[in-house]
């Protein structure tokens, strides 16, 4: 199913034993939202594509880390729509620990980061979980 999902680095997509079959297309989390940003992004069909740096830039943004959490939600969430027109996925890999419990959140360098609020999943109390990693899509 396309959308975006969240991983852990070292998880496994699902269906693989390894990280092997990973998209060879990597983007730095800004880099993506640029991707995005304009009235119709010019995103392939069949895209498949691995992004770094979502919870640098979550970390970056201190005290503004909610905030700037919110902003991503509300643009991932305007793109999603056009991604699964395009039967696109999008891989959000985190190198910090994900956390899973009333809220999402990352475990980055020492701090708590408010991975939820990119999504829906406080919304929903509970994220849906996918090959240990949590599929974004389904709460967005």
């Amino acid at each position: 199913m396309p959308g975006y999902h969240l991983l852990e680095h070292g998880t496994p997509l699902p269906g693989q034993d390894d990280a092997a079959g990973r998209p060879l297309n990597r983007l730095g989390f800004l880099d993506f939202l640029r991707e995005l940003s304009g009235d119709e992004p010019a995103i392939p069909r069949f895209w498949n594509v691995t992004v770094v740096g979502l919870e640098e830039v979550i970390f970056a943004a201190g005290a503004e880390a909610e905030a700037l959490a919110r902003e991503i939600h509300h643009r991932l969430r305007a793109a999603a729509s056009c991604l699964e027109k395009r039967l696109a996925d999008v891989y959000i890999l985190f190198h910090g620990r994900l956390q899973r419990g009333d809220d999402l959140w990352a475990d980055y360098r020492g701090a708590r980061l408010p991975i939820s609020a990119t999504s829906s999943a406080r919304r929903r109390r509970r994220p849906d979980l996918m090959g240990g990693g949590c599929t974004l899509r389904t709460l967005i």
